[in-house]
């Protein structure tokens, strides 16, 4: 098993949109690794 941890820097003015994240970062990251046997 392969875990992956994404850290992000924690500033005041700052916050983690955890909803574009979702639409937009892991449907890439799907796209990029299933063929190397990522599931989910």
């Amino acid at each position: 098993m392969v875990r992956v941890t994404v850290l992000y820097p924690n500033e005041s003015a700052k916050r983690f949109d955890h909803e574009y994240y979702a639409r937009k970062h892991m449907p890439m990251v799907m796209e990029r690794l299933k063929g190397s046997g990522m599931l989910r």
